[in-house]
């Protein structure tokens, strides 16, 4: 896993460069789940707080997901962004760091 620190997000602009939590560039296969089915997407980057996913989704702001990838299942989330194919997942169940 690559440290990306937030000012160097793939992302620009001032809502994004408001970082709570520092990314990992990661780019793995993973699946979303929601209530009508399952997905296929690339989780190009994650931190404890959320991930950002990029694929051909069926999701809109606000959608509940569960997010799974290499060893991880079932991580709740909802999207908080979506923009040219990529979608901000905000981790809702304590993501990555349940001690938080």
């Amino acid at each position: 896993m690559e440290d990306v620190p937030p000012q160097a997000a793939v992302r620009t602009g001032p809502a994004f460069n408001r970082r709570l939590h520092q990314r990992h560039r990661i780019s793995v296969p993973g699946l979303v789940a929601d209530k009508l089915g399952c997905y296929d997407c690339i989780v190009a980057d994650v931190s404890d707080g959320g991930a950002l996913l990029q694929g051909d989704l069926p999701l809109d702001i606000g959608h509940e997901i569960a997010l799974g990838f290499d060893v991880l299942l079932g991580i709740l989330g909802k999207v908080v962004r979506i923009h040219d194919g990529f979608f901000g997942i905000e981790f809702t169940d304590g993501g990555l760091n349940p001690a938080r």
